[in-house]
């Protein structure tokens, strides 16, 4: 009988945002809210560097100071599984309170999360918002999307 060593972890992909990676950021978000962001991103990256978050080429997360707590989105991924790898990464760094603004569809790890409001996003007239709406699990805040 042969025994194999047990193989350890794989690593997380999760690491901290790099000045290289805004190219694929910048695509990946223009996709999914359907305009330019970059300056906004960029202000959010700068606000609360420690949530600056991405699996390379496949998600990215950001967060900024808030007045009662820090407050981590947005959040867009290209699956469940890699917004759910940046999400508990945030998660497990020493925060205190945190606000969230989960979107519908998102299954996060609930962490001791408690619903404090529900937000209703509306379009005016026929067309439906441009994106992938299902790539967004966390949003920056309703005011920032």
């Amino acid at each position: 009988m042969v025994q194999r060593k047990a193989q350890p972890p794989e690593p997380s992909r999760v690491r901290g945002l790099r000045e290289a990676d805004w190219p694929w950021i910048l695509a990946l978000d223009r996709g999914v809210f359907g305009g330019n962001r970059g300056p906004l991103l960029r202000s959010l990256a700068s606000r609360l560097p420690a949530a600056a978050l991405v699996v390379e080429g496949e998600g990215f997360l950001l967060g900024r100071d808030g007045r009662e707590a820090p407050q981590l989105g947005p959040l867009v991924a290209d699956s469940a599984a890699t917004a759910q790898s940046l999400f508990r990464t945030a998660l497990a760094q020493a925060w205190g309170p945190l606000y969230l603004d989960i979107a519908d569809h998102a299954v996060l790890p609930p962490a001791g999360l408690a619903e404090q409001r529900s937000f209703t996003r509306m379009v005016y007239g026929p067309s439906p918002a441009p994106g992938e709406r299902s790539k967004v699990f966390l949003v920056a805040g309703p005011e920032l999307g």
